[in-house]
């Protein structure tokens, strides 16, 4: 029993790096065709709060992706609306 507990562990954690490694590889492919920025730096970009931010995403006035917990938002809604 024990080591069908092992096993199982050991094919979660595989499981689990496979998922991680085509999360990076998807990172990588989008950050080449656009430029997302995470919440710190628009937030900085805009000087707007937390609940600011909520708003414009939730409102669609900025391009909102999730990715895992992190939200990450495309440079040219941010641009377009510092500039707007």
């Amino acid at each position: 029993m024990t080591k069908a507990i092992l096993l199982r562990i050991e094919r979660l954690l595989f499981l689990y790096f496979e998922e991680q490694r085509a999360y990076l590889a998807e990172m990588k492919k989008a950050a080449e065709k656009d430029h997302w920025l995470d919440s710190a730096t628009v937030k900085q970009m805009l000087r707007i709060s937390d609940r600011t931010l909520y708003e414009y995403t939730r409102k669609s006035k900025l391009v909102c992706r999730k990715r895992g917990s992190v939200n990450f938002y495309l440079e040219a809604s941010v641009l377009k609306l510092m500039r707007g």
